[in-house]
């Protein structure tokens, strides 16, 4: 799990799929994306606090809107010829 940049929620991915960003104080759930077709195996936020990344085991990255609460733009790796 990832601390946001202004320290007042974590956001954690794991092999359920789905990417969860949880409250610090409260211990509230805020936002919860199912978010990969495979386990999260890593994620950060972007510098800015505003994006939240997640790459999965099946071979993507997300990049996560937190204000809009919604999936920005998908990443695909890229396979060899």
């Amino acid at each position: 799990c990832q601390f946001h940049p202004d320290g007042t929620c974590v956001a954690s991915g794991s092999a359920d799929r789905t990417v969860k960003l949880w409250d610090v104080r409260t211990l509230q759930l805020l936002q919860h994306y199912p978010a990969h077709s495979d386990a999260v195996s890593e994620i950060d936020f972007h510098p800015s606090g505003s994006f939240l990344l997640s790459a999965s085991a099946d071979s993507t990255v997300k990049v996560w809107d937190l204000s809009e609460g919604r999936l920005f733009y998908t990443i695909h790796s890229h396979e060899a010829a």
